[in-house]
C-alpha cells in the first residue's frame, strides 16, 4: 500500500507541478501581453503627445494669423478712409473745376453777344 501512497503522492506532485508550470505560463503569457499593451500604450501616448504639440501650434498659427488679419483689416480701413477723403476732395475740385467752367462759358456767350452787338451797330454806323 506504500507503493501506492507513494505513486499517489507522485501523482499529485506532479499534478501540482504541471499545474505549477501551467499558471507560470500563463504568468508568462500575461506578462508578455502586459509588455505588448504597455508598448502600445506608449505609443499611442507618444501619438497623443505629438498631436497635442500639434494642435497648440496650428492655436498659436490661427492666432498669430487672427492678428494679423486684425492689423490688415485696420491697414485697409485706413486706406478707405482715405481714400474717400480723397475721392470727397476730387468731388469738390470737380465741382469747383465744373463753375470755373459754367462762368468762363457764361463770360464768353456775353463777349460774344457783346461782339456780335458791336459788330452791327458798326455795320450801321458804316451805312
Amino acid at each position: 500500500m506504500s507503493i501506492i501512497v507513494q505513486d499517489a503522492n507522485l501523482s499529485i506532485c506532479l499534478w501540482i507541478l504541471v499545474s505549477i508550470a501551467i499558471v507560470i505560463a500563463l504568468l508568462l503569457l500575461s506578462v508578455e501581453k502586459l509588455k505588448k499593451l504597455e508598448g502600445k500604450i506608449n505609443s499611442k501616448y507618444a501619438k497623443f503627445e505629438i498631436t497635442q504639440e500639434k494642435l497648440e501650434e496650428t492655436k498659436r498659427s490661427i492666432s498669430e494669423l487672427e492678428i494679423t488679419s486684425e492689423e490688415v483689416q485696420s491697414k485697409y480701413q485706413e486706406l478707405l478712409k482715405q481714400l474717400k477723403m480723397e475721392l470727397a476732395k476730387t468731388e469738390k475740385e470737380c465741382q469747383n473745376i465744373h463753375n470755373q467752367i459754367e462762368k468762363i462759358t457764361s463770360k464768353r456767350d456775353k463777349l460774344k453777344q457783346e461782339l456780335n452787338e458791336t459788330k452791327l451797330k458798326s455795320q450801321e454806323n458804316h451805312l
